[in-house]
């Protein structure tokens, strides 16, 4: 009973804690500076359109800021037009998701060799997979975990 109360203290105490973290806070940027201070973390920027854009800052210029895109496209924003800057720090990963996926194409590449000359390894390899995929998924839990705790920054240009 008393492992049952301590484990549910636990529980509350980190989503206090995920609660209290994920608020957004304001940094003060000098424009010159803005790539720097980002320290290659996730910037979305919204214009005085209200257009949103999310990338990784490249480069600033004294008229634009220039981000690379998760597609890794670039695009180039007027300095007139920057409205509101957020930085989101932390990796924002999803390990669980990559672990599905990987797992999901290694199944579907060791399946589709089970007709072929390879096809005896093909079906070895099968359960391994699996096996790695039960042993890998707490580890990737606690991953997304810690990744939840990000804080979020307005970055507030000057």
């Amino acid at each position: 009973m008393k492992t049952h109360t301590s484990l549910k203290a636990f529980v509350l105490a980190a989503f206090a804690l995920g609660a209290a973290s994920a608020q957004s806070l304001q940094k003060d940027v000098h424009w010159r500076d803005l790539c720097s201070a980002s320290q290659n973390s996730l910037l979305i920027v919204t214009t005085s359109a209200g257009q949103t854009v999310e990338g990784r800052c490249l480069t600033v210029s004294e008229t634009e800021l220039t981000l690379s895109t998760e597609d890794h496209g670039l695009v180039k924003i007027a300095r007139a037009t920057l409205s509101k800057t957020l930085m989101k720090t932390g990796r924002g990963n999803h390990e669980l998701r990559n672990l599905h996926r990987d797992v999901h194409e290694l199944l579907k590449r060791e399946v589709s060799g089970l007709l072929t000359e390879t096809g005896p390894l093909d079906l070895i390899a099968i359960p391994p997979t699996l096996a790695w995929e039960v042993a890998a998924a707490p580890f990737c839990a606690l991953g997304d975990l810690r990744n939840s705790f990000e804080k979020s920054y307005v970055l507030r240009v000057l």
